[in-house]
């Protein structure tokens, strides 16, 4: 047999296998639960845990997918974040349309730049350091 053909049908095994577990419902027929007495014994602990209140049912985070959405993310757990002077500023002039942030004499001082209005605010942390 050649090198050609045994590489052919190496391809074509891994192919079959990628593919296979697809068609069926469970891969290569194992069922995902398992009955029994040691399924009955995991049940009794879950339902134990439930209703001493140890496990609580958290409600599964949104999947976020595309470009646009992780930057609109994002912006939202900013927001979440602010706090003091910074989320005073926020609240009465909305989201900076510029800000950057400048370290000096190491400490950062983050500006926020709102040209419409002709203000600029500097913060270091959450205080506000000076605005006009």
């Amino acid at each position: 047999m050649s090198l050609r053909c045994s590489v052919t049908i190496v391809i074509a095994l891994a192919a079959f296998l990628l593919v296979c577990p697809r068609f069926s419902d469970s891969a290569f027929g194992v069922s995902e639960r398992v009955d029994g007495p040691v399924a009955a014994e995991t049940d009794k602990r879950e339902a134990n845990l439930q209703d001493s209140g140890e496990v609580s049912e958290e409600p599964a985070s949104k999947i976020v997918r595309g470009r646009r959405e992780r930057r609109l993310s994002r912006k939202e757990k900013w927001i979440e974040g602010l706090e003091g002077d910074r989320k005073r500023i926020y609240q009465k002039y909305g989201s900076p349309p510029t800000r950057y942030r400048e370290e000096a004499m190491g400490t950062v001082i983050e500006k926020w730049v709102y040209p419409d209005a002709g203000k600029t605010f500097a913060f270091r942390g959450n205080n506000l350091v000076y605005g006009h």
